[in-house]
């Protein structure tokens, strides 16, 4: 009988240590929020804000106006009509629909794709539906989730400027040129941390 109630002593104080440690608050004062400003747009982009900490998404209207209005003013892309339709979605679903690119979303039920094809897609943009395509564990909190809407936002715009170029590979170029003017951008215009 001792040694139940002793047992029984030991759990309870355990259970209370660890739901305790559970129950306390994360310090995010810790982590110093800044943004960055994208020239020529009026526009800021704040990184490291407690809600995108806690895994919220950053809300993808704004931004998109927000993107969309640096291409226009920073390298000339035609002004944004209508924003694009977002959906978050699984590695496998990104995968197949980038290996099917102009089959619709509906056929890649059932295809198979690799490990390796799975790891390195990150988003997608489909012209015919004007959706961009992002994994579902994007929240925009980072340099590189906003580097990835950027690329998609540039084939928007290419979209809806109904433009044709010769290939596939010209019009994916002029998509990793906005990309890698987003990562001049983000370390140029980057403000000291706020906190």
């Amino acid at each position: 009988m001792l040694k139940q109630m002793l047992f029984f002593t030991i759990i309870v104080v355990l259970s209370t240590i660890s739901s305790a440690k559970a129950q306390e608050p994360y310090d995010f004062s810790q982590v110093p929020q800044y943004s960055v400003r994208l020239p020529g747009a009026g526009y800021k982009i704040d990184f490291n804000l407690p809600e995108f900490q806690l895994g919220e998404r950053r809300p993808i209207g704004p931004l998109s106006v927000a993107i969309a209005s640096w291409l226009a003013a920073d390298l000339a892309f035609p002004k944004l009509k209508n924003p694009p339709d977002v959906e978050f979605v699984s590695t496998t679903e990104i995968a197949v629909l980038n290996a099917t690119a102009p089959l619709t979303r509906d056929k890649f039920v059932g295809l198979e794709i690799t490990p390796s094809v799975r790891n390195e897609v990150s988003s997608f943009y489909d012209d015919t539906h004007k959706v961009i395509y992002l994994l579902d564990r994007w929240n925009g909190n980072t340099p590189s989730d906003i580097s990835l809407f950027v690329r998609e936002m540039v084939h928007h715009l290419q979209n809806e400027e109904d433009r044709k170029y010769e290939s596939q590979d010209a019009r994916d170029e002029i998509a990793i040129a906005a990309q890698n003017r987003w990562i001049t951008v983000y370390f140029t215009n980057r403000s000291a941390p706020i906190n």
